[in-house]
């Protein structure tokens, strides 16, 4: 009987196929792993590390999950290039200010298909969501700083300086607010402004769409889409400002160092939440009071605008990206460790509830109250021409200010540029 020898593989054999199947294991294991790019704004370091810290508790219970965090580089123009040029990143934060511009240029694609398929029409702050929808459909999801926008922020030392109490849950009308306004200024040996009550040009205080519903007014109607940044009251209000501050203390002219309370040229400012957060990083020991701006109806008035989370179109993880902002817009620890850091609000509703048992300063505590108390919370509305409008009303209001143009004419002029921007654009009729 013939027997049949059989060789062993050689060595060389063995290595080779050892070789070939770790080099498919390896490409198996690259094709199994997703890569998410999340381009932020240019926020402070504290915020950007939030989000690293989140999306790394992502990653730890969704394997095979990669998420890269970067800032913007460049302009949101050069942001817009990139994406139109096919380079788009899976996620990006959006501001009420861009959903507008971004979403008629097909930048950021509707997310309203995809929310719906999850809770978090349940888990995020109601009121939030308006600010970020556009032409009926949802294009972010509310996530990273979204007010409240609104606090009337007081330095308590020039406060008892004076003599003045002030009530965080009292509203003040315009001319109470003024008068208490006069009694905070202060001047040096030779007369001049060393210290002003009140400069409108600081903080919230005199932008189009945060003063305006403090004077019942807004720069769009929202039922026409035609723009009113020259209504009856954003005159009137223009005109109180200037004869009660610039005209009174002419020649002083002001300052828009957003923080003057903070370099201690001011004794009030508007601010959102953000605001005992950003004056302590640059002062420390700044003992503040925080309550209701003014209204012209003494109404307890609350705004919400800010950052979400939106899809660019072009992205190549739409559901693994919808996923993971869902994860960060409920993440509790991540809007905690934002919050805590820089005063950054994020919305979801766990959050929230957590939040004021998280608190002992009074004023940190005032802004998440008054979102259960306002009277009123007005969203502001993402609009293409939103960052136009405001800038069209800075000049126009600096024009008052400055005694260069009298408010009807200013705001006259601005809102018929506005109007014909527009037009043009295809916006209006």
């Amino acid at each position: 009987m013939r027997s049949h020898n059989f060789r062993s593989p050689s060595a060389v054999v063995i290595a080779a196929l050892v070789a070939a199947l770790t080099v498919c294991a390896a490409g198996a294991s690259a094709q199994e792993t997703i890569v998410i790019d999340i381009v932020t704004n240019s926020w402070h370091d504290a915020v950007i590390a939030a989000i690293e810290r989140s999306a790394a508790r992502y990653e730890a219970a969704n394997p095979g999950i990669d998420v890269q965090v970067r800032r913007r580089t460049g302009s949101w123009d050069d942001f817009m290039v990139q994406v139109v040029g096919g380079s788009a990143p899976d996620i990006v934060t959006t501001s009420t200010g861009l959903v507008g511009q971004f979403a008629t240029n097909n930048i950021i694609m509707p997310l309203d298909d995809l929310i719906d398929r999850t809770n978090l029409r349940q888990t995020v702050f109601g009121p939030a969501w308006a600010s970020l929808e556009f032409d009926g459909k949802t294009y972010a999801v509310p996530g990273v700083e979204h007010g409240p926008r609104y606090g009337q922020v007081w330095n308590k030392q020039y406060l008892d300086e004076a003599g003045i109490s002030i009530d965080p849950d009292d509203v003040m009308n315009w001319q109470e607010f003024l008068a208490i306004a006069d009694k905070l200024t202060r001047f040096d040996a030779s007369g001049a402004v060393a210290r002003m009550g009140f400069d409108p040009r600081n903080g919230q205080n005199t932008r189009s769409f945060t003063v305006g519903p403090l004077w019942n007014t807004f720069w769009i109607d929202l039922a026409t889409g035609m723009p009113t940044l020259n209504s009856e009251e954003y005159i009137a209000g223009l005109e109180m400002l200037s004869e009660a501050i610039y005209q009174k203390y002419a020649p002083w002219t002001g300052s828009t160092d957003w923080y003057a309370i903070a370099a201690g040229t001011v004794a009030t400012v508007n601010l959102g939440i953000y605001g005992p957060g950003e004056i302590e990083n640059r002062v420390q020991g700044l003992e503040i009071v925080v309550g209701w701006p003014p209204h012209v109806d003494r109404k307890r008035m609350q705004q919400v605008s800010g950052w979400g989370f939106s899809i660019p179109v072009g992205a190549s993880h739409v559901e693994e990206s919808m996923k993971l902002i869902e994860f960060l817009a409920t993440d509790v620890q991540f809007q905690m460790e934002m919050y805590m850091g820089v005063g950054f609000m994020g919305v979801g509703a766990d959050f929230l509830a957590q939040l004021p048992g998280a608190l002992t300063d009074p004023a940190r505590l005032w802004y998440v109250t008054s979102m259960s108390r306002a009277e009123e919370i007005f969203a502001d509305i993402p609009h293409p021409l939103t960052n136009r409008a405001t800038t069209l009303f800075q000049q126009a209001r600096d024009a008052v200010f400055n005694q260069t143009a009298p408010a009807r004419q200013a705001l006259d002029q601005a809102n018929a540029t506005l109007l014909q921007e527009m037009r043009t654009a295809g916006l209006i009729r």
